[in-house]
């Protein structure tokens, strides 16, 4: 059976740690880099041993695989550090805030030919996961136009969070969600404009995104900015030479209390009857790390791939700088061998 430990334990890590709980596969052995009453507060179905120091938990837990619930600008130290310890790597997105960090914790993990995957939950959601076969079995036709939202109050649980160098605001927290996704689907673009709102911290809390494709436009807002009790709220809005699609996702609160979220997904063929999607949600944290438990167990690299992350990442920073200028910025220079890949989705189960 392979071993986990998770560093960081805040409500993704607490997520991760009920969903390990539940693989059979798997033995969540270590928790650390966090204050100790959070994991006492846990209730672990087993003994879990606890280190402060997260260097002490990567020395001395043995773990096969390390999943970094961290905040954002420790990803690359401890990524870096696990890989060259012979653990296999899940990372929370944003995996960084620049691609320079992103470059270093690639070097090192192929480097130590360790298996390493972002955590990019939203692919693993049930209802995105039927707008992307839905997209590519030729439901919607041609796809020219596409927007995505991802709406929050703002952010109470970490002061860590209120600092641009540490987490880089909605911009990398909530619109790499939805970045992620679209690239996924469509590729990368040729282009971008943004536009948006500082908090008096420098953090840019609101943002809207165009971007560009020879044949498509796409819009992201993102904002960490709505008033205090606003219910989070993602939405995905495809439109094709065939059909329309919308999704919509609400919570009151926010994601940690996802059994109370309302889901809307329908299907406007042109001419025809909408179809509208009643799904089950099961948790995607749990299929998440199923997957990535289970490429470790066949030595299989995750089609959830770090190149892809590194993309994500340059058109982050390319928007961080659409912002800042408020111009466009040509993107055709910024990606690596692979610049028009549309990567393999993860499959249904």
């Amino acid at each position: 059976m392979l071993t986990v430990a998770i560093l960081g334990f805040g409500f993704i890590g607490r997520a991760h740690g009920d969903a390990y709980a539940r693989l059979p596969n798997v033995k969540l052995v270590a928790i650390g880099g966090c204050r100790e009453e959070r994991v006492q507060a846990w209730k672990a179905p087993y003994s879990v041993s606890f280190y402060k120091d997260p260097n002490a938990l990567l020395d001395s837990s043995g773990a096969d695989i390390i999943d970094i619930c961290l905040p954002t600008f420790m990803h690359e130290e401890f990524v870096t550090r696990a890989a060259e310890k012979g653990m296999h790597v899940i990372c929370e997105k944003p995996l960084a805030l620049t691609v320079k960090e992103v470059d270093g914790m690639l070097a090192a993990v192929r480097k130590a030919g360790v298996i390493f995957m972002v955590a990019q939950v939203l692919r693993f959601f049930t209802h995105y996961t039927k707008c992307r076969n839905l997209v590519r079995d030729g439901s919607l036709g041609d796809i020219f136009f596409g927007s995505a939202a991802r709406l929050a109050e703002p952010p109470r649980w970490a002061e860590w969070f209120q600092h641009p160098e540490k987490s880089g605001g909605a911009l990398f927290d909530l619109q790499v969600h939805d970045l992620d996704y679209l690239m996924n689907l469509f590729g990368t673009p040729e282009s971008l404009f943004a536009t948006g709102l500082q908090a008096n911290s420098g953090c840019w809390d609101q943002v809207v995104t165009s971007l560009s494709y020879p044949t498509r436009k796409l819009i992201l807002e993102a904002s960490s900015r709505m008033a205090v009790g606003w219910p989070f709220t993602s939405m995905l809005r495809l439109m094709g030479t065939a059909a329309s699609l919308e999704y919509g996702f609400r919570v009151t609160g926010n994601v940690d209390v996802m059994v109370q979220a309302q889901h809307s997904l329908v299907l406007y063929p042109n001419g025809s009857p909408a179809t509208h999607f009643e799904l089950d949600d099961p948790d995607p944290y749990l299929r998440e790390l199923k997957y990535f438990v289970d490429a470790v167990e066949r030595r299989d690299k995750p089609d959830v791939r770090p190149e892809e992350a590194r993309n994500v990442i340059a058109v982050l920073e390319a928007t961080k700088q659409s912002l800042e200028t408020r111009t466009i910025v040509d993107l055709r220079h910024l990606f690596g061998p692979e610049p028009n890949f549309v990567a393999k989705g993860v499959k249904e189960t």
